[in-house]
This record gives C-alpha cells, sequence and structure tokens, in this order.
C-alpha cells in the first residue's frame, strides 16, 4: 500500500488492526497519524509520510506488564517527528521491537 496518496480520511477506523497481519508498507503516503494496528503485527513502515505524534495507542489498547505489541521493526524515518517525541512508556508496549527508526 506503499506510494498511494493515502491520508487519514481514506482510511476507515480499524483497516489495519487485524490479526492476521504480519507486514504493512504505508511508506510514502499522506498519513499524519500512525494507524491502530493488531498486536500480532510485527513489521510496520511508515516512513516519507506526514506523521506528527507517535500515538502508543496505536500498537498497544492499555500499556502494562501484559499488555504489549509483536512489532519487530518500526520505521518512521521521514516525518515530522524525532527519537525525542516516543513517549518512555513504549518500552513496555514495544518490548519486541529491535528496530525502531525515527
Amino acid at each position: 500500500m506503499a506510494h498511494n496518496q493515502l491520508t487519514d480520511n481514506g482510511i476507515p477506523p480499524n483497516t489495519f488492526n487485524v490479526s492476521g497481519l504480519v507486514e504493512l508498507d504505508l511508506s510514502f503516503n499522506q498519513l499524519e497519524r500512525i494507524p491502530p494496528v493488531s498486536q500480532t503485527l510485527e513489521h510496520l513502515y511508515l516512513q516519507a509520510n506526514h506523521i506528527k505524534e507517535f500515538t502508543l495507542g496505536s500498537f498497544c489498547d492499555v500499556v502494562d506488564v501484559m499488555n504489549f505489541s509483536k512489532l519487530r521493526t518500526l520505521r518512521l524515518e521521514g516525518n515530522e517527528i524525532s527519537i525525542g517525541d516516543v513517549p518512555s512508556e513504549s518500552a513496555l508496549c514495544l518490548r519486541l521491537a529491535n528496530t525502531i527508526d525515527v
């Protein structure tokens, strides 16, 4: 779904919150928010969009020790956020991530 000029308004809520989805490439679109995704998603590519904030709720409904995402790769380069925008709670929610590029 990369390079499709997708916007936040053009994607119905929970479109990507599908338990069987393992990899999702939404890079090079017009997104301003991180869409909610399934906690079983392992690879998410969102580089070169217009994302302005890191929304932990897109990955975990509740942030605690028992509730975490299976995300291993998160690519956010080329957006309007920096590493300082990633909340410290992400260490709990995204504990399996071995790559988070901002």
